[in-house]
């Protein structure tokens, strides 16, 4: 007997079950629809409940230790509260990798598409400078009994619904967003259950509902507590899936599943999330290590990986029973201080000769195995309408002071690397101190190499994150910072987030009218053609200009141990910075896994 459910995303699913399954595993079929309006069947394990499932921590990460809702410099400080405290959307992942496979691992805030409903049930414009967002009624934060410690400033919201209110006080906490883009769009509670976002002008990057993806919602309670308690894990409050019940920084947070958690299973919808009654996330911050564990079964899958590009094709080799998967396509970035005078890298030639030094296609073949781009800068390739590609590229400079085209800075020449130090004033080139936090250091090293071929002598200094953190983006430095950022989610994230004059990640401490003209058209125009348009004259001028040299861009695996199930690479299943969060959905075989 067939039954048909309809999910929460449209979909229609029907469920059938057969004997056959490897490792005496049930089997069911599934049927889903697809974005298109077609039907497809796919055939899963039946999901089993119980178990542990032990995940590395996001590697992209800053901090391991921060429980606060103020969460310093955006999600990615705050990766412990992916699983405890929820967004008002999240990916469709019905219709991701696991499901009809309808939208691309690396899609993560956007676009709109692919999103569906997890705090708020559905979302509106009214108008061209606001959404409303309709919150899920009957959602409510953990019971008293269910967390590590009580407090008692928090005695009126354990076990109360979640409103708009907790969703407006926590927007306004949270200091990434009170700057930049974020801060221009304003959160109002207009009743509990109705959460208006508005903006002051019309926005085509449709940045208020982007940057909602990013946000997670506390407990406006918070608030009767000291804000020295903030940070303490015990105090943590919120409506996910998974309740901190142990936490060890710099080690390990352990989480139990919540009882009386809401949401089903987009796929197989009878089953009530999360399957894995215990949920630990450990700390490892090189590479090396995690594979080791990995291949030991100490941890059950992670992600990020792939920077030193041999992880992939050793695995497949020595242990091809680990899946993998490309999860995100990372560029190598370098960041310079360009407002200081007396830095090399405030030179528009000196950026051009560590372009031209770069010998990107055997590094994309020999490194990488050929998973890499040769560059993605300003927008990745994998936008085609925005991207301009190699052979568009112009041939003759076009900037003040420039050495060298658009096409010249990704084409290996060290001969014109020279040249352009000369021109610079360095014609026996020059000494610099390059920073890098420990998961970066591999293929900083390659780099070094090449460039000390044109004389660009790097001092590699393989930091602790924090220490990176700060010189990045606090401190008055001569020399460069590595930086692998998310710049994959949509084509403009790194003008957006880095380039503008008001960006709010402007580590280099860019200011160019350049990229905020751009940006207005990008922002403000309506007509995509003219968007477009602009767009592909600004990329050629803006990879000439190397503001932010960048290398290979490659691609970031996700790997996972066989007992691992429900699961087929995914990166997140929320948007951007999100890979805990899919603790709530994969399950685990406990037949399979060691000491299970």
């Amino acid at each position: 007997m067939v039954r048909r459910l309809k999910l929460a995303i449209g979909a229609v699913a029907a469920v059938g079950v057969s004997a056959a399954a490897s490792h005496g595993q049930e089997m069911v079929e599934v049927e889903l629809t697809k974005l298109d309006g077609t039907t497809m069947t796919r055939t899963y394990e039946k999901p089993r409940y119980g178990g542990t499932i032990t995940m590395n921590r996001e590697i992209l990460l800053v901090s391991f230790s921060n429980w606060d809702p103020r969460g310093g410099g955006g999600p990615h400080e705050l990766a412990n509260v992916q699983i405890t405290n929820q967004r008002l959307s999240q990916l469709d992942w019905a219709r991701g990798a696991s499901g009809t496979n309808d939208y691309p691992n690396f899609v993560a805030a956007t676009p709109p598409l692919y999103t569906t409903g997890l705090l708020a049930e559905s979302w509106t414009y009214p108008n061209d400078t606001s959404m409303v967002f309709k919150m899920r009624e009957g959602i409510h934060f953990w019971e008293k009994e269910d967390v590590a410690q009580a407090n008692p400033g928090l005695e009126a919201d354990y076990g109360r619904e979640i409103t708009a209110h907790d969703a407006e006080w926590s927007k306004n906490q949270m200091n990434f967003f009170q700057q930049g883009q974020p801060g221009a769009v304003k959160w109002t509670a207009l009743d509990d259950h109705t959460l208006e976002l508005s903006w002051p002008t019309p926005d085509a990057t449709q940045a208020g509902f982007n940057f909602s993806q990013y946000a997670f919602i506390f407990n406006s309670g918070m608030q009767n507590i000291s804000q020295d308690e903030w940070g303490d894990w015990k105090n943590a409050l919120g409506t996910g899936a998974y309740i901190p019940t142990d936490f060890i920084p710099g080690s390990t947070v352990t989480y139990k599943r919540n009882p009386n958690y809401w949401e089903d299973d987009p796929i197989h919808t009878d089953n009530r999330l999360p399957y894995a009654d215990t949920f630990r996330i450990v700390d490892f911050d090189d590479e090396a290590s995690i594979i080791a564990a990995l291949r030991a079964g100490q941890i059950d899958l992670t992600n990020g990986l792939g920077s030193s590009g041999k992880w992939g094709t050793q695995l497949k080799e020595t242990n091809p029973e680990i899946g993998q998967f490309p999860a995100a396509a990372t560029p190598a970035v370098w960041v310079p201080r360009v407002d200081l005078p007396n830095s090399p890298f405030s030179d528009i030639k000196v950026r051009q000769a560590l372009m031209m030094a770069i010998p990107r296609d055997e590094i994309v073949e020999s490194f990488y195995g050929g998973a890499a781009s040769p560059y993605a800068y300003p927008t990745f390739p994998n936008f085609a309408d925005w991207f301009v590609a190699y052979d568009d590229l112009p041939t003759e400079p076009t900037l003040p002071g420039s050495c060298a085209s658009a096409k010249d800075v990704v084409t290996y020449n060290p001969d014109k690397a020279r040249e352009c130090l000369a021109a610079a004033g360095y014609p026996d080139g020059f000494d610099f101190d390059l920073w890098t936090p420990p998961g970066e250091a591999e293929f900083n090293e390659l780099y070094q190499g090449v460039w000390n071929e044109v004389g660009i002598r790097a001092n590699l200094n393989v930091v602790e994150l924090a220490v990176w953190q700060s010189v990045k983006d606090r401190d008055e430095h001569l020399g460069l910072t590595s930086w692998t950022p998310g710049m994959w989610q949509d084509p403009f994230s790194m003008l957006i987030n880095s380039l503008h004059s008001n960006a709010t990640i402007n580590s280099a401490r860019v200011n160019d009218p350049m990229y905020d003209n751009i940006l207005a058209i990008v922002e403000q125009e309506l007509d995509n053609e003219k968007r477009i348009a602009a767009w592909q004259e600004f990329f050629p001028k803006a990879l000439e200009q190397s503001i932010y040299p960048t290398g290979v861009a490659f691609d970031k695996l996700t790997f996972w141990n066989p007992w691992v199930k429900g699961y087929s690479g995914e990166i997140s299943n929320v948007g951007i910075q999100g890979w805990h969060s899919l603790a709530k959905i994969i399950w685990i075989d406990t037949d399979m896994q060691p000491g299970g």
